[in-house]
């Protein structure tokens, strides 16, 4: 045994998803990990994925300090092991492999990029089995339905959608796309809120402003069952690792305490839960009886899965049809790109092309060559203009989110 200190705090909790299945198929329990993480004495905490509606994964939080040296709290001294060597460690004992946000490690301990994995390494992945199948339905303060077809589009199935006052419900009968209205929605769209039920829990995943900033939080009517594991009464790592997980404020600013609190005071076990949420964000009950299967009263819209060129070229149509006067095409070209700037630096950056396109490919004598240039600098100026406002309506997504984006 090494005289060297183990690592001292304070500490901070570092999460591994562990597949739930090694790489020859046999199925790891959580009581396994229990029982491993107990023997090598790292401070964590252990929750099963049964319970968080992700059967597929065990998730493993360890204790680490500033150095991402893992916590060993039994008072014996030894060489320090860093968090990349604990999730080797516990990844080899199990043959199995491991999802990070930008890598998947494998059994070695080796990270893969998750668009370039190995054969064997997608292999495995794509054994592990994916979320239960549940609906969902989404709900965001809006009167456009390019958000809907997105959605059926990352769903791969039709969804229906109704327009209720100023928000529009989408039900997404197969819920896989309950976490991808945050990522899509304007700042003009919020509220924006998803829900679903997951492994026996309500689950909600919301954007919402809060003054000139916003905050995309994951709230669940009750916490899953965790296992602390190897803290020795530290009450300080204990308290972190047994952290309230039934509310996690994923981006941005925290919430106003008075919003918090009306949130936390949502009743558990029961539909109602939903309803509270809702209510304490300005909308009313109808996205919550949806999902219990109670159809709202008006018109529903089957919006069917199409290409991402489909969806934009219908929505600007029919954003172009609703227009009157004189200007409405460069309304519309404007409204439009401003409320969706990542198309308008797609859009731009295709003006660019085209004007380098022209200068280099027609001809450079006589009066084609006057015309090229000018023709270039009118799809130049264009092209730079657009990608300008469409960058700048980008960064005023987050500073701003208060302000109309229209």
């Amino acid at each position: 045994m090494s005289d060297v200190p183990t690592a001292s705090g304070p500490f901070h909790a570092e999460l591994i998803q562990l597949a739930r299945f090694r790489a020859d198929g046999t199925r790891i329990s959580a009581a396994e990990v229990i029982a491993y993480l107990e023997q090598v004495r790292f401070a964590s905490s252990v929750v099963d994925g049964e319970y968080a509606g992700v059967p597929g994964y065990i998730f493993v939080s360890l204790a680490v300090d500033d150095d991402l040296n893992i916590a060993r709290l039994d008072g014996l001294n030894r060489e320090p092991l860093d968090f990349a060597g604990g999730t080797r460690s516990i990844l080899h004992h199990f043959n199995t492999i491991a999802v990070f946000e930008d890598a998947v490690v494998d059994q070695n301990g080796h990270g893969h990029d998750p668009d370039g994995l190995p054969e064997e390494l997608k292999a495995h992945l794509d054994s592990i089995p994916e979320k239960p199948n549940v609906p969902a339905v989404h709900v965001y303060k809006s009167h456009d339905s390019m958000n809907a077809s997105f959605l059926a589009a990352i769903a791969h199935v039709p969804v229906q959608t109704v327009t209720e006052g100023d928000f529009v419900l989408v039900r997404d009968p197969e819920g896989r796309s309950h976490d991808a209205l945050v990522e899509l929605v304007s700042k003009g769209e919020l509220p924006a809120v998803s829900l679903a039920n997951f492994g026996g829990r309500r689950s909600v995943l919301a954007e919402v402003r809060v003054g000139l900033s916003k905050c995309k939080f994951a709230f669940n009517d009750g916490t899953p069952i965790q296992t602390l594991v190897a803290t020795f009464g530290n009450a300080e790592v204990e308290e972190f690792l047994r952290a309230d997980s039934r509310f996690e404020v994923l981006k941005g600013k925290q919430l106003p305490e008075a919003l918090h609190g009306q949130l936390l005071a949502a009743p558990t076990d029961s539909d109602e839960f939903f309803v509270h949420v809702l209510s304490a964000l300005g909308i009313g009950r109808t996205a919550s009886d949806w999902l219990a299967g109670v159809e709202p009263s008006g018109p529903i819209r089957e919006v069917k899965p199409q290409s991402v060129g489909k969806i934009i070229s219908s929505n600007f149509t029919s954003a172009f049809d609703a227009q009157t006067g004189s200007s409405r095409v460069f309304g519309v070209l404007r409204r439009f790109l401003r409320r969706h700037p990542l198309i308008g630096l797609l859009w731009g950056t295709l003006e660019l092309a085209i004007a380098i396109a022209t200068i280099y490919f027609l001809p450079s004598e006589g009066w084609v060559a006057v015309a090229k240039w000018f023709i270039s600098f009118l799809w130049l100026l264009d092209g730079i203009a657009i990608l300008t406002v469409s960058y700048f309506s980008l960064r005023q997504r987050g500073r701003h989110p208060n302000e109309d984006p229209a």
